[in-house]
């Protein structure tokens, strides 16, 4: 039977992290839904295969493929994954992830729903997608983590492919429309940081915004 409250003893948080070895957001919720990745995402170099953004809203214990919403962003037959989840104080939903451009190369990607898995039209272009290129050229820039500022503003932050094809910690921070918050970083809401020295892999996992307002993004570097 459908149950109107998810908690720990329905679907365990710790079960869905050990499943995706991804960032899940937990929240106490009572007449809302959960939202959560569920779809498994294939490598990368992979045969081409359209993988679009999902958002489950699960309303019950048991396994189910009701409630499901994909949604599109990239050309053809690219792959599109989301890889962090937030749920708005609102009810709304947003997902970021990464989406394949036409060129090959893929963006930072976020997509909002409204809280009953229909695309939030107020958000991005009209259609409730936005997407940010930061590396130069057909590179990889992906969206690990994201979290929203008590402003309403979206912070995402994840790792941006450099000119020397080594990667940076990279954060982008939205107004909540979904449009770059010049405000921020040199004036296009873009900040990339680099740890080690060379052509390093330097990934941000995961971004939080302090009571003050900083942000801490935590991730790792690649010492030599």
């Amino acid at each position: 039977t459908l149950a109107t409250q998810v908690t720990d003893a329905g679907i365990g948080m710790e079960d869905f992290r050990a499943a995706l070895g991804r960032d899940v957001t937990r929240t106490k919720l009572s007449d809302a839904v959960l939202a959560q990745y569920l779809a498994p995402a294939p490598q990368r170099e992979a045969a081409q295969q359209d993988v679009d953004v999902t958002v489950s809203l699960i309303t019950n214990a048991a396994p189910t493929r009701t409630g499901i919403v994909t949604t599109a962003f990239g050309p053809g037959t690219g792959s599109d994954e989301g890889t962090s989840v937030v749920l708005q104080a609102d009810g709304r939903i947003l997902v970021g992830g990464l989406a394949t451009t036409a060129t090959g190369g893929q963006d930072f990607a976020l997509v909002r729903y409204n809280a009953d898995g229909t695309l939030d039209t107020s958000f991005g272009g009209g259609d409730g997608r936005v997407t940010t290129a930061i590396g130069p050229g057909a590179n990889v820039d992906l969206i690990n983590s994201v979290a929203v500022q008590a402003d309403g503003r979206i912070v995402a932050a994840g790792y941006a492919t450099t000119s020397t094809g080594g990667l940076d910690f990279a954060l982008v921070r939205y107004n909540a429309d979904g449009t770059l918050d010049t405000g921020f970083g040199g004036g296009d809401g873009i900040v990339t940081t680099a740890i080690a020295s060379g052509k390093a892999n330097d990934v941000g996992h995961s971004v939080t915004v302090l009571a003050d307002g900083r942000i801490l993004l935590t991730g790792f570097a690649q010492m030599s």
